[in-house]
């Protein structure tokens, strides 16, 4: 069985995403080794539970200290004795290959994970220097990978542009896990989430990170619009959370909650701001609102096509004002009866984008 040193940008206590179901997948094929960077802020994890075969470890680095020598050093340090017998050393942050990229042992395969359009968040695009920075490492990152994986076409078409690069590079979309986590030590909700979900209004449900791309404003005029709805917002924020009584905000939960909790909404939303930073994402959620059968509500573009058939798309604000009125009124319904919901769901699960990468990985031996 080959060594496999994967090294995961987010914590393992992060929302779970991406990340953390493609290297539990690649654990039944690899012996694999995880190195995650260990978070400071604490109220933003959850305790997400390990597969057997998946050994997980942090690294320990020095805050707000990401890219100095200190850190480098320390990284090293730390992947040390995995990476000298690691047959493939899996990237999911053009950072970390500078961090390693003298210690890569000869016959390693470097496989670079491109998940999101790093270069287009906003506190890399407005600052020159950072952009820079980011740019030279990804640049290298690509020349270097002998696999590059993208998560969404749009990224495949940004690597062509930015670095000239075009083959090698593999489109492998994201997916939904339909394994249920809940155990019978398990009692429901988070009291939290119940007490959210308390109430006459309809619940409109957000499952995924609050940041730049959520579209506040929306929101707020939708619920100044329709006070028969109310809000339930579930994950990590950047930022302050706009103040509503109908609008809650609960935090994190395991995932072994997500698919429970969908199952109480009204409706489940995906309000984004349109630009060039979501052209590039192709959303863990809506894979997972699909497939849980309920009403799903997203924005219109280019990665969301592919999800027509099920879901309620709007391109503009009034569109997205129309569908909850519908929601305060009852009249909302899915797209797709829920055994073809649920088709969907298998056809596109974890372990069939895991066999895909096997496939690709094997190949280069």
């Amino acid at each position: 069985m080959r060594n496999l040193l994967y090294l995961m940008h987010v914590p393992w206590g992060w929302i779970k995403q991406r990340p953390h179901f493609l290297a539990e997948g690649l654990a039944e094929h690899y012996r694999t080794e995880l190195y995650y960077y260990r978070s400071y802020r604490q109220s933003w994890l959850v305790a997400n539970r390990t597969t057997a075969s998946l050994a997980v470890h942090p690294l320990w680095v020095v805050p707000f200290g990401y890219l100095s020598r200190l850190n480098s050093a320390l990284i090293y340090r730390q992947v040390k004795r995995p990476l000298a017998v690691a047959d493939i050393l899996w990237i999911t942050h053009p950072y970390q290959y500078g961090q390693l990229a003298g210690h890569i042992p000869q016959g390693c395969r470097v496989v670079y994970d491109c998940m999101d359009d790093l270069l287009n968040l906003s506190y890399i695009k407005n600052h020159a220097g950072r952009s820079t920075e980011l740019a030279k490492a990804e640049k290298e990152l690509v020349a270097r990978s002998d696999l590059v994986l993208v998560s969404a076409e749009n990224l495949r078409r940004l690597i062509a542009a930015r670095y000239g690069r075009t083959g090698g590079v593999v489109l492998i979309n994201n997916a939904v896990s339909l394994e249920r986590e809940a155990t019978a030590a398990d009692t429901g909700l988070p009291p939290e989430i119940e007490a959210a979900l308390a109430g006459a209004e309809k619940t409109v449900a957000y499952i995924g990170t609050l940041s730049e791309w959520f579209d506040w404003g929306l929101v707020l005029e939708s619920l100044e619009r329709n006070p028969g709805i109310r809000y339930l917002l579930v994950g990590p924020a950047y930022g302050k959370i706009p103040e509503h009584s109908r609008l809650h905000y609960s935090g994190p939960v395991e995932h072994r909650h997500v698919f429970p909790l969908m199952a109480r909404a009204d409706a489940l939303v995906m309000p984004f701001v349109h630009g060039d930073l979501i052209r590039s994402v192709d959303p863990v959620k809506l894979y997972e609102y699909v497939a849980s059968g309920r009403p799903v509500v997203a924005l219109r573009y280019g990665e969301s096509e592919k999800f027509a058939d099920y879901t309620h798309l709007y391109g503009d604000r009034a569109g997205y004002l129309e569908l909850m009125d519908q929601v305060a009124a009852g009249t909302l319904l899915p797209k797709q009866e829920a055994a073809a919901c649920l088709a969907f769901g298998r056809s596109n699960s974890w372990p069939t984008r895991v066999a895909a990468i096997v496939a690709h990985l094997e190949r280069l031996f």
